[in-house]
């Protein structure tokens, strides 16, 4: 791998459904940074057997300050019960150590959101896709990745192992939404590029409920081949008539989870001065 590419790494480990998405394209519109095609590679998680030209392949201008979005990164198995649903996952624990060996002067930026409102939208999401078939609390009951996604002091903890604190930087997703242009300032601070004003603001978080037609057309190479065609507000139009507004979480079922992240959150407080007040 080129040397220069090294040298300006940026990761957006994550978290899934806490707008890496959107963050992405808005740091891509800086002339100074190159977003990875696709924003998520995945390269240190599941395609390094692709070897390192590979991954470089990914970015068009690898002179820049290059920005990997893989939400897997900040996806490892933290406990035996996770590894032995997928054991597959094993790779996932190795991330951190793979990262720094290749980057180690990479700079990471971790959006985080409220613990048990990123759990159920990333339940909302694998259902979207046909990943995930039972019920919400029989799914975060069956597979222990849905917490462990949402524990972001123990998912730093492989890379900070690795990495000088000053390395990282712990965003809010609710801190993002609620205003972009800063948000994204405060990251071209962080990765040392000069601040450009942002052409639009994007958000594209929003859960819905697809049902089994909606699951069937958007796994469908026609419709991604009409996505690509159709007006947006034609695609609207449509997303409305197979989709409906996911239901929202009952407040006891959320209470009963809470107590789940109370820990992990006073370590991320303690740590990093970022946490949600409601979990302590």
């Amino acid at each position: 791998m080129k040397k220069d590419v090294m040298d300006n790494m940026v990761f957006v480990l994550g978290a899934q459904k806490a707008g890496t998405t959107t963050l992405a394209a808005l740091l891509g519109q800086n002339d100074n940074v190159c977003v990875s095609e696709p924003k998520e590679p995945n390269f240190y998680s599941v395609n390094f057997e692709r070897g390192k030209d590979w991954y470089l392949s990914k970015f068009e201008y690898p002179e820049r300050v290059c920005v990997d979005a893989s939400t897997t990164y900040s996806m490892q198995p933290l406990t035996d019960a996770s590894l032995q649903f997928k054991p597959g996952r094993q790779r996932l624990k190795e991330v951190a150590s793979k990262i720094s060996e290749d980057h180690p002067e990479a700079k990471y930026i971790y959006l985080i959101r409220d613990p048990v409102s990123r759990m159920y939208s990333n339940y909302w999401h694998n259902r979207k896709f046909g990943y995930e078939t039972l019920d919400f609390l029989d799914a975060i009951r069956r597979d222990p990745l849905y917490i462990e996604t949402s524990l972001y002091f123990e998912q730093l903890c492989s890379f900070v192992k690795y990495n000088p604190k000053e390395s990282f930087l712990i965003l809010k997703f609710e801190d993002f939404i609620r205003d972009q242009s800063h948000s994204v300032n405060v990251c071209e601070q962080f990765i040392g590029v000069p601040e450009q004003k942002l052409q639009e603001n994007r958000h594209e978080n929003s859960s819905r409920d697809y049902g089994a037609m909606g699951r069937f057309l958007i796994r469908s190479n026609v419709a991604n081949a009409a996505s690509d065609l159709l007006p947006e507000s034609v695609k609207n139009a449509a997303k409305r008539l197979i989709t409906k507004p996911i239901p929202k979480l009952e407040p006891d079922v959320r209470a009963s989870l809470k107590h789940q992240f109370c820990e992990d959150q006073r370590n991320l407080r303690n740590q990093f001065g970022v946490f949600y007040k409601e979990y302590l």
